[in-house]
Order: structure tokens, then sequence, then C-alpha cells
């Protein structure tokens, strides 16, 4: 497969774009980084078979030249499959996850109370339960988890629309009054989503 990484991180250290380098390399699929943050490079949709879109750091809800571009990137995507007979897939993390919930208004961005940072418990719902991927998981999983900001309060009618399932959720604490999160989406049949890091 020909795979475009589209790293949101804007220049700063990480070890996630390492990662997914190492898993493609692995597995012999040839790959491009474009540096959307900071210079600006988006990938052709022709060109490519899968776009993997990255975590980073910052507020999803606000504006700025490098986030406005990601959405129109993302909503040619989505145009893109809908016409075509060889829709491309595409799987969005963390950041990546929380800008396409807000740009497409399927729930609300806020900022948690504290930073989550390691290890995180995630419970699947009954579509993640079914679902081709997340089913081979266990019903109560765990997941790396690095986030200020959050996604919450789905919007049922939005997800419904676009034909969009909630495949987990953040682990409930009844002690504790919040919001759960949404942590994992299957936006279309070639779209997917985490907010944690796989």
């Amino acid at each position: 497969m020909r795979v475009a990484i589209i790293d949101l991180h804007g220049g700063e250290s990480n070890t996630g774009i390492a990662a997914i380098q190492e898993i493609l390399l692995a597995e012999k699929h040839s790959f491009h980084v474009f540096d959307a943050r900071t210079k600006n490079e988006w990938p052709i949709i022709t060109d490519w078979d899968v776009f993997i879109s990255s975590g980073g750091p910052g507020d999803p809800s606000e504006f700025a030249a490098w986030s406005n571009g990601w959405k129109i990137f993302m909503r040619s995507l989505m145009e893109y499959n809908q016409e075509s007979d060889a829709p491309k897939s595409a799987f969005l993390i963390c950041l990546s996850f929380q800008l396409f919930c807000h740009h497409f208004e399927l729930g609300l961005v806020s900022k948690r109370s504290k930073r989550s940072f390691g290890p995180y418990t995630c419970l699947l719902t009954p579509s993640g339960k079914k679902d081709n991927i997340f089913g081979l998981l266990n019903e109560i999983f765990q997941v790396a988890d690095f986030r200020s900001y959050q996604i919450t309060k789905p919007n049922s009618a939005k997800l419904e629309a676009m034909g969009a399932h909630i495949l987990a959720l953040e682990k409930d604490r009844p002690n504790i009054k919040h919001e759960r999160a949404l942590m994992a989406i299957q936006f279309s049949s070639k779209i997917y989503g985490t907010q944690f890091h796989p």
C-alpha cells in the first residue's frame, strides 16, 4: 500500500510518527510524511491508498490556517469516497479524531479537568463489539491516552446521518460527575478514528 502520514505535531518531539513508520516499514508499505502543520504539506488524494493523520498538541476548536487546511482535506476525502468506486481508507489519531468530531459537529470539544497521561481503561459499545476491527478486542481494554481535550455529548442525529458508529467510550466512574468521552468512532466504512494512541 501507499500510505500518506499527515503529521500534526507542528515540530514538537513525539514518538507517534516514528511508531507509525516502524509498523509500515515492517509490513513493507511505501509511505511519506506530510508536515501539514508547519509546512502546509498535504497529500494528493489520488496518489495514496491510505491516510493516517496523527495526534498533536493544541485545542481542536481553535481556528488556525493548518487546522482549516486539514478540514478542507478531510472534506475532499469524504467527497472523493462518496463519488469513487475505489474509496480511500483513513485512520485518525487523537487530535485528528477531535478535529473531525468538531468539524462535522459530532460532539462537544472541552478541556479535561486533568490531563490524561498513560494507561487508560476503555469499554466497547454494542457497535464496537460487532465491528470487524474493534470486535477483536476485549469488552474492557487498555489504551495509551495522552490528552488535555476531549469529545463528549455525541450528536446522535449527525452521527446517524453520517452513518457513523461510536465504538468505544472511556471508563465509567460513578463517583465522579463527568461526561464520558468518546474514544473510538467508525466515521464511515473507510474512515476510523481513535481518541487514544493505538
